[in-house]
């Protein structure tokens, strides 16, 4: 067989197609392991040298695209942040209630301010208070010598009276414009040293609105010592039963005390003269030891010379005294009380109201005396203090000083 022969079934139509169906299969397959093998290329990540995963750019992409196809992540490790649900807005007819706000504290409230204070002086820190309940104390001044004056103002909201506690004694605060206050003595005797005092506020119904408290300084005060020679004749009114006495009669005296201020800026000086005594000097009686304090002060005139009230105010007492002498007491209101003693004449009435500078009695020798002279005290709630102080301080609320 020739081999022209042995190939021509090739040429033949069945042979034909069958050979072309073969190729079609044969490319096919080429194709689809061409595209298996370039995903798994493209799958890997190609980083250039020098260069980080970080700042590989990443294909664009298009953000719809990428919205679509993305799935949705349900967060489960990390709660979310806590929002307020809003309140829905009411419907025609419906009836909405409404969730109160947090009742404020103090801490969320602005503190009040005080007002400035003079120097010397000394604000007080409530001891429970929120602004609206908060008491400012001012003390004028805050360190106050032996046997001398003490101012005490004090502004509470909402308050029109409350006390005072004072070395162990309640006292009352009288009401000035916006201040509560009152005036206090500290004794010639008094420790020196740190002290405190407290104040309760009221409102007009009597309820309690704050309570607070102050410190202030007890401070010495350098006075003489006196030598007093007496004759026989003077010693002898110095007797245990005039001293008795002397004592029921100041019980007497100090047994009540007009509530309202009647006097206004500094006292006036009673007489004028020398001061031979001053308060609070100690006295040696004929070279003995050192006695009981001066509670008041001396000044020396002619006998019958006219003696002054200090301030304004009521006259609270009069009469004889076994060593004061004929005297008159006038009430000023608040606890302050005016006593001029050694008198030889007395010219007022008990109830009688007095102006500053009028007249009141006479300069005497009366009761233990040595020769005329006005023994001039003033005292606050029964506690003497240094009168001529009173001259040189107008002990006003708002206004203590000069």
């Amino acid at each position: 067989m020739t081999t022209r022969r042995r190939w021509a079934w090739l040429f033949r139509p069945e042979a034909m197609l069958a050979l072309i169906v073969v190729t079609a299969l044969l490319l096919a397959l080429g194709i689809v392991f061409r595209s298996r093998g370039d995903g798994a290329a493209g799958d890997r990540l190609r980083i250039a040298p020098g260069a980080s995963a970080a700042t590989t750019a990443a294909p664009t992409a298009s953000v719809a695209a990428v919205t679509a196809s993305a799935p949705t992540v349900t967060a489960t490790a990390v709660a979310p942040p806590t929002t307020p649900t809003p309140t829905p807005a009411p419907t025609p007819g419906s009836t909405v209630t409404a969730t109160p706000s947090p009742t404020a504290t103090a801490a969320d409230l602005p503190a009040l301010t005080a007002p400035a204070a003079a120097a010397g002086d000394v604000a007080a820190t409530p001891e429970s208070a929120s602004p609206a309940t908060a008491v400012v104390i001012t003390l004028s001044p805050n360190r106050v010598g032996v046997g001398e004056t003490m101012l005490v103002s004090v502004r509470s909201f909402g308050a029109d009276n409350g006390s005072l506690t004072f070395r162990g004694e309640s006292l009352p605060l009288s009401l000035d414009g916006d201040d509560l206050w009152a005036v206090v003595g500290v004794p010639v005797q008094a420790t020196v040293g740190a002290a405190t005092l407290a104040v309760t506020t009221r409102d007009p119904a009597g309820n309690v609105i704050a309570t607070a408290q102050a410190n202030y300084e007890v401070v010495p005060v350098d006075r003489p010592i006196q030598n007093l020679t007496l004759t026989e004749e003077e010693a002898s009114v110095l007797t245990v039963e005039a001293g008795q006495r002397e004592y029921e009669l100041r019980l007497q005296q100090f047994s009540r005390f007009d509530r309202g201020r009647k006097w206004n800026g500094r006292f006036a000086r009673p007489l004028a003269g020398p001061i031979t005594t001053l308060f609070g000097s100690g006295r040696r009686i004929n070279g003995g030891p050192p006695g009981s304090f001066h509670s008041g002060t001396d000044i020396a005139n002619a006998l019958g010379t006219p003696v002054v009230s200090a301030a304004a105010g009521r006259v609270s007492w009069t009469g004889e005294m076994p060593i004061r002498g004929n005297t008159v007491i006038i009430d000023h209101g608040a606890g302050v009380l005016t006593h001029y003693s050694h008198l030889s004449a007395i010219h007022v009435a008990v109830d009688q109201t007095v102006r500053p500078g009028e007249t009141i009695g006479l300069v005497g020798s009366t009761g233990l005396s040595t020769g005329p002279h006005l023994h001039w005290e003033l005292s606050i709630y029964g506690v003497n203090v240094d009168p001529v102080e009173w001259i040189t301080t107008s002990f006003l609320p708002g206004a203590a000083g000069p």
